[in-house]
C-alpha cells in the first residue's frame, strides 16, 4: 500500500476536470480513482476512459427508456466493483515497471561495465569491484528511469473511435507513445555516445585508445547499429480503408490495400541484423504494372493499435487471395 501511496506523488486528488455531472457516475470514479496508481496525468488517462464508457452506456439505457438514475446506477453496476479495476490497473503498471526495470538497468550497467572494463583502471580492478558497480547502476539507474517512464508519464491516449465494427469507413493509426519515444531518445544518446567513444579509442584519442581494437569496432557497430535502430520509435502506420501507409524517418510509402499479397513475420535472428527495433514483417504487394515489391516492416509491442493493424492485414491478404482468380 505503501508503494502504492508513493506512485501517486506529488498530487493524490481527483482530477476535477474529469466530473462529469452525473452525481452517481462521478462517485465512482473518486472511488476508482483512490485505487489507481500513477501520477495524476497517468490516472486521469484511466479515468477518462471509465468515464467515457459509463457515459456511453448510460445515454444507450437513456434510449431504451430507463430512468436517468436508474440507467447511471445500472452502467456503474455492470462496469464493475472499483477494487477490481483498481488491482488490474496496478498490475499492469507493474509488469510495465519491472519489465522496464530489467531492460533500462540491465542495459545502462552493461554498457557501464565495458567502458570501465576496457579502461586501463578496470583491467586491474577485482571482480568483486566491479559486481558491485554493475549491481549499483542496475538496480539505482532501472529503478529511476522504469519508474519515471511507468508511473509519472502518461502515455498517449488511445484512439476509441476505431474499432471492428466501423475499420471499413475509418483510418487506423498505429504508432509509438511518448513513453516509448523518450526512451528511444534516451537510447540514441548513450549508444552514440558509447560509439563515438571507442571510435576516438580507435583514433588514438579519449579513455578507450588502449581497448583492443576488435572489441573497439564491435562496440562502434553495435552502438551505432542501436542508435539507429531506437528511429524506430517514430515510425508510423495508417490504415485508410483504401491504402496502408508507412511513414518513418527514412520517407514515406503507400500501398494499396487491394494489392498486398502477403505478410509474414521473419525470423529472430534478422531482427538483430536488421537496423528496426520489433519484430520483423515481410509485406508483399504487386504494383499497378504488376511487378512484385516487399518491404519489411517493424512493429513491437509498444505501439498503439499494432494488434489491429497485423489482424487487418492478414484479412485482406486472405480477402484479395480470394479474388485474385486461379493460374490455369
Amino acid at each position: 500500500m505503501m508503494m502504492h501511496k508513493l506512485t501517486r506523488f506529488p498530487s493524490g486528488k481527483f482530477p476535477q476536470q474529469l466530473l462529469t455531472g452525473d452525481p452517481i457516475i462521478d462517485a465512482y470514479l473518486k472511488s476508482l480513482d483512490l485505487e489507481l496508481a500513477g501520477s495524476k496525468k497517468v490516472r486521469a488517462d484511466t479515468l477518462q476512459e471509465v468515464s467515457e464508457h459509463l457515459l456511453d452506456h448510460k445515454a444507450k439505457l437513456e434510449k431504451q427508456g430507463q430512468h436517468e438514475d436508474s440507467a447511471a446506477h445500472q452502467a456503474v453496476s455492470s462496469f464493475g466493483e472499483v477494487a477490481m479495476h483498481g488491482r488490474e490497473q496496478r498490475r499492469e503498471l507493474s509488469r510495465s515497471f519491472f519489465k522496464k526495470f530489467f531492460i533500462m538497468g540491465s542495459g545502462f550497467a552493461t554498457l557501464m561495465f565495458f567502458i570501465q572494463g576496457f579502461s586501463n583502471e578496470g583491467l586491474v580492478s577485482e571482480w568483486r569491484v566491479w559486481a558491485v558497480m554493475f549491481a549499483f547502476n542496475f538496480l539505482l539507474f532501472g529503478a529511476l528511469m522504469s519508474f519515471w517512464s511507468t508511473f509519472m508519464l502518461a502515455g498517449d491516449r488511445s484512439d476509441s473511435s476505431w474499432s471492428s465494427a466501423n475499420k471499413a469507413e475509418t483510418e487506423l493509426k498505429v504508432y509509438s507513445g511518448r513513453s516509448s519515444k523518450w526512451a528511444a531518445i534516451f537510447l540514441v544518446i548513450v549508444m552514440s555516445a558509447l560509439s563515438g567513444l571507442f571510435l576516438a579509442g580507435l583514433l588514438g584519442y579519449g579513455l578507450m585508445q588502449n581497448t583492443w581494437i576488435g572489441a573497439s569496432l564491435l562496440l562502434v557497430i553495435v552502438g551505432i547499429r542501436n542508435a539507429l535502430a531506437a528511429l524506430t520509435a517514430w515510425t508510423r502506420y495508417r490504415l485508410s480503408p483504401s491504402s496502408f501507409y508507412i511513414c518513418s524517418v527514412w520517407g514515406k510509402t503507400e500501398i494499396p490495400r487491394s494489392q498486398i499479397t502477403d505478410i509474414r513475420r521473419l525470423p529472430i535472428w534478422m531482427s538483430l541484423v536488421r537496423i528496426s527495433m520489433g519484430w520483423q514483417y515481410l509485406l508483399c504487394w504487386c504494383d499497378d504494372n504488376g511487378q512484385k515489391k516487399q518491404k519489411v516492416v517493424a512493429i513491437n509491442d509498444e505501439m498503439k493499435h499494432s494488434n489491429q493493424l497485423l489482424a487487418v492485414l492478414n484479412d485482406d491478404v486472405i480477402v484479395n487471395k480470394s479474388n485474385t482468380p486461379a493460374e490455369s
